[in-house]
């Protein structure tokens, strides 16, 4: 009998609520990445934030660097 992982899921629901948690937290990290930018046009974007656009979480419109928008809470 072969034995499973030690943080693997012995439940196929946990398995499944895990993959959706690990969803929304990868939403709530690219919202924060892209809120400072929101509906900005890349050259822009490239311009204001060579070489590369945005690397770092920035602070927007009085909120601290990292905060998500309501997209994420939309999700």
């Amino acid at each position: 009998m072969k034995t499973p992982a030690i943080d693997a899921p012995r439940h196929p629901d946990a398995r499944r609520r895990s993959r959706y948690r690990g969803r929304l937290l990868g939403i709530c990290i690219g919202d924060a990445f892209g809120a400072p930018v929101e509906l900005h046009r890349r050259t822009a974007i490239l311009e204001a934030h060579p070489p590369h656009g945005v690397t770092d979480l920035l602070p927007r419109d009085g909120l601290p660097a990292g905060s998500y928008t309501d997209s994420s809470t939309l999700a």
